[in-house]
């Protein structure tokens, strides 16, 4: 499991480069929002969820952690977003492996962004990452003959 550790690892720092140190509660209320994020019309399997306001929105950027299609910002180690005008990020990561051995698999995407509007209250969200959002396919490596 130690894959799924590093992962944990990653996510955790890229939240704390995005939303930086906090001086406790002071600062704007924040808002839960759960939800679900589907990749092509299938649940996202591994990754994260970031509002990060914008256009005169300001506050710090929320986020939360992708597990089996589900999010939820009331979970520990995540974090509410303040309401208003948002881009919302999400990220694709590798699948978190049983063993060291193994090799986790490609990303579906590696990250998509849509600007949303999302209630200053706790609410819902469900979150549908199109199928243009794919990473290319890999060439092919031709055989030296």
């Amino acid at each position: 499991m130690r894959i799924a550790r590093v992962h944990q690892l990653i996510v955790a720092l890229s939240a704390f480069a995005l939303i930086g140190c906090s001086g406790g509660d002071s600062g704007p209320p924040l808002f839960n929002l759960s939800g679900t994020v589907t990749f092509d019309g299938q649940p996202l399997q591994n990754g994260a969820v970031f509002f990060e306001p914008t256009e005169g929105n300001t506050g710090p950027t929320g986020m939360a952690t992708v597990t089996d299609g589900k999010f939820d910002t009331s979970l520990e180690g995540n974090k509410g977003h303040i309401g208003g005008k948002m881009m919302v990020k999400v990220k694709a990561y590798p699948a978190p492996t049983a063993s060291e051995e193994e090799v986790a698999g490609p990303v579906p995407f590696n990250e998509w962004a849509e600007a949303m509007e999302l209630p200053a209250e706790d609410s819902t969200r469900d979150i549908a990452v199109p199928k243009e959002a794919a990473n290319p396919p890999k060439p092919r490596r031709q055989n030296d003959a």
